[in-house]
């Protein structure tokens, strides 16, 4: 859902713009960020710090960085999707969280279609970014998940498998067409 961040993400967005901007002591990378409001909210600060060095462009929105669509799911606390029942008296959500690459949201998007716009997305970023000193991600937990997912190796299950804080960091580096994690807050 596109909500707006909280007063705790305000000032968990002003703490990660001071661990970014560390990361570029003296050059500007280009900014990129899903579309939704709490990931472009969250860029702000890093863009107002940026801009005491002198222009900074505007983060590029690509749809593509998006959280994962769950469809009907979507608003509902875990508690209550596991609540709802279907008529056999099984819950679609505990499925879901059992077998993800194969049981779908009622009109949300399959893994292998998040995983596919998610690493479209990725690579817009480093189509976009070429040329530049590096590139900052303003994204989701789930889209982290689906590019980690692609490094590694692993299969699209395991969306729900990391644990990544809001504001968490994941160095990524492109080299020789290969994307590589560096460094960054994701346990497993």
């Amino acid at each position: 859902m596109d909500v707006p961040l909280s007063h705790t993400g305000h000032s968990q967005a002003r703490d990660v713009a001071g661990r970014l901007i560390s990361l570029f002591p003296h050059s500007t990378p280009g900014i990129f960020s899903s579309d939704l409001q709490r990931a472009r909210q969250t860029a702000q600060p890093l863009m107002e710090a940026l801009s005491l060095r002198g222009t900074v462009p505007e983060p590029v929105l690509l749809q593509e960085l998006r959280e994962i669509n769950l469809g009907q799911w979507q608003g509902k606390t875990r508690d209550q999707l596991r609540q709802e029942r279907e008529p056999d008296g099984t819950s679609l959500f505990e499925r879901w969280l059992a077998d993800p690459r194969n049981v779908i949201p009622r009109g949300g998007e399959s893994m292998a279609q998040f995983s596919r716009r998610a690493w479209a997305g990725m690579n817009k970023v480093i189509n976009d970014s070429a040329g530049l000193c590096g590139a900052v991600v303003f994204t989701h937990g789930g889209v982290i998940s689906m590019i980690l997912n692609r490094i590694f190796g692993r299969g699209l299950g395991n969306l729900v498998r990391y644990n990544f804080p809001n504001t968490g960091i994941a160095i990524l580096q492109h080299r020789n067409n290969k994307l590589y994690y560096v460094d960054g807050d994701a346990s497993k």
